[in-house]
């Protein structure tokens, strides 16, 4: 089968459903990160032009989120009754007001969103709460919705895991701007990092005016360590999940949590929030914080952690495993 497949293809994520789906189906693919400004306008009606095209050598529509760039292809594949499957579980069904943060802040790109979701012919959101979200934004109104968990490839990433020093506190984050840094908690992560100089904390991957921000704001600490992204997983990443005792995620909100699943994977003890999507990440292995005392708190806890302990994130982990994924896809798709 033919899929026409539109996403942001340099996601880790989408590697991943790529990969499972190129198994049985050929991929028409799309890069759906399609800029800003006129080059981003440009992008966006070439791809409406080849997505015309190509509707009619496509058996099925798959995008991840609905967005600027899922819209026309969802429509072209209802028009010539192709099924069309749109994930959602992120900006998409976010909605924060007072961060005015999300698709629905912004009329067009949630007339986008929202009208990809309604004329799909199923909406596959990445967790329970992604569903929620969904159902909130648009009042259930879209034809069905399935949820399939985001996954991590637990098999490719055990190959890097090392046995070495634990010895580094970490969070990652490819946020760019003002309201991601506020959104992922990297303002409270910094202030954590103050207030514990005996223990080392590394921020990996902001991008842009987070890292900007981030930088300012952590200037005189010298047990905090930021490393500035576009990062590799396997290059760059990994040798930090390696080091890491913990993985703070201190989001205000997250609709799935995947470098949560990926730090379990080697054995870093989940803090986190009890927000969005990532408490069903990190089950009853996860160290859900309030206050940053509880966040200290949980640090230290982490450094005493046994080897038996570390195994048992790793089963956790094992729960969004690829395969579980690949088995779901196919049986929808």
């Amino acid at each position: 089968m033919n899929i026409l497949f539109i996403a942001p293809l340099k996601s880790t994520f989408v590697k991943n459903d790529i990969a499972i789906l190129s198994e049985r189906h050929k991929l028409l693919l799309e890069n759906s990160e399609i800029g800003k400004g006129f080059i981003g306008l440009n992008n966006l009606l070439k791809i409406i032009f080849r997505s015309f095209f190509r509707i009619f050598k496509a058996d099925a529509v798959f995008c991840w989120f609905g967005d600027y760039a899922s819209l026309f292809p969802t429509l072209f594949g209802r028009l010539f009754r192709k099924p069309v499957y749109v994930i959602a579980g992120g900006f998409d069904v976010s909605y924060i007001p007072e961060l005015n943060y999300g698709a629905r802040a912004r009329a067009l790109r949630w007339f986008c969103a929202k009208h990809s979701f309604r004329f799909a012919t199923t909406v596959l959101p990445v967790s329970k709460f992604a569903e929620k979200c969904l159902n909130d934004r648009l009042n259930g109104k879209f034809k069905k919705s399935i949820v399939v968990y985001n996954c991590i490839d637990v098999e490719k990433l055990t190959v890097y895991k090392k046995d070495v020093e634990r010895n580094i506190v970490l969070t990652v984050s490819r946020a760019d701007d003002s309201i991601e840094y506020i959104l992922k908690g990297t303002d409270r992560f910094i202030n954590i990092a103050r207030k514990m100089p005996h223990r080392q904390f590394v921020i990996a991957g902001l991008q842009a005016q987070a890292l900007e921000l981030a930088q300012k704001k952590g200037s005189d600490i010298y047990n905090l360590k930021i490393i500035p992204g576009f990062l590799s997983l396997y290059d760059e990443i990994i040798p930090l999940y390696n080091q890491a005792s913990a993985y703070i995620q201190l989001s205000l909100e997250e609709s799935f949590g995947i470098s949560v699943a990926e730090a379990m994977v080697f054995g870093c003890v989940p803090i986190i929030t009890n927000k969005g999507g990532l408490p069903e990440v990190a089950g009853d292995k996860g160290l859900i914080i309030e206050t940053d005392d509880d966040v200290i708190n949980s640090i230290e806890h982490s450094f005493q952690y046994s080897e038996p302990q570390r195994q048992a994130l790793i089963e956790q982990a094992k729960k969004y495993d690829i395969g579980k994924r690949r088995n779901e896809l196919f049986g929808i798709i």
